[in-house]
């Protein structure tokens, strides 16, 4: 079961009635669920908190990860490094800007940034292909391959 931004805003409002000084700000969902889970420990039977804010806080304690998730992570890593680090490229590959400016120098600079996009499967954003590329006009902010 999943917190709607309403019902965060509601036990916000709730909690910043009753017992939270300086109020939760609305700003940030993450922020505000965090905020309420810290807020919640210093309930007390006396603050009268509406059911529904409680059904808040305790979805959100629901949706904490387990210890087994957390000890999970800490497995995962490895000299420090998670795995996620070991998608990086291997040494001898090419960086998507490398690719792009080779296919760009490749073309006489006749090719599109959409093309060029397409080319690394839309892995970098247009308009930062299209800032290089500016930048590649001017002579600045040039690929490491670009000096070989």
């Amino acid at each position: 079961m999943s917190v709607t931004r309403e019902d965060l805003e509601r036990a916000v409002d709730e909690l910043n009635d009753k017992i939270c000084d300086p109020p939760i700000k609305k700003k940030n969902e993450e922020k505000m669920k965090k905020k309420i889970l810290i807020a919640a420990k210093l309930i007390e039977k006396e603050d009268n908190i509406s059911k529904e804010t409680m059904v808040v806080i305790k979805t959100l304690k629901g949706s904490k990860p387990s210890k087994k998730e957390k000890e999970a992570k800490k497995e995962t890593k490895t000299n420090g490094k998670t795995k996620s680090s070991a998608k990086k490229k291997a040494k001898g590959e090419l960086s998507n800007k490398a690719i792009i400016w080779k296919e760009w120098t490749k073309k006489k600079e006749k090719v599109s940034a959409e093309d060029l996009e397409k080319l690394i499967n839309s892995q970098v954003k247009l308009t930062t292909i299209k800032s290089w590329i500016g930048m590649w006009k001017r002579g600045a902010g040039l690929p490491g391959i670009a000096n070989s």
